[in-house]
């Protein structure tokens, strides 16, 4: 097994996570429960990692993630639940707190 990326961001790890599975890379997500305050270790280490399965699976795995990088964040500015009153980024259409649509 092979690390190809980590990052502080529980959701981009997940996402880089779910690129890879899409493009039938098996991949595992290490440290998505962990807290930054349970050791007194470099705390890189503790912060969500994508880990391939297969290591032949390496160099396309790692162009994969470098165009998941490169790809731009969201375009405006967050919008507001009207139920629930959670700022939600702009490209979802759905409110990840309460389900509720954009309106």
């Amino acid at each position: 097994m092979i690390k190809v990326y980590v990052d502080s961001n529980l959701a981009e790890a997940s996402n880089v996570r779910n690129v890879l599975q899409l493009n039938g890379i098996e991949c595992i997500l290490r440290n998505e429960f962990n807290s930054v305050h349970t050791a007194a270790l470099d705390v890189r280490e503790l912060w969500p990692q994508v880990w391939i399965v297969d290591d032949a699976d390496e160099d396309r795995a790692r162009a994969l993630v470098a165009e998941v990088d490169r790809a731009p964040g969201p375009v405006g500015p967050p919008w507001r639940c009207r139920r629930c009153g959670e700022s939600v980024d702009e490209v979802f259409g759905r409110c990840w707190n309460c389900d509720a649509e954009r309106g």
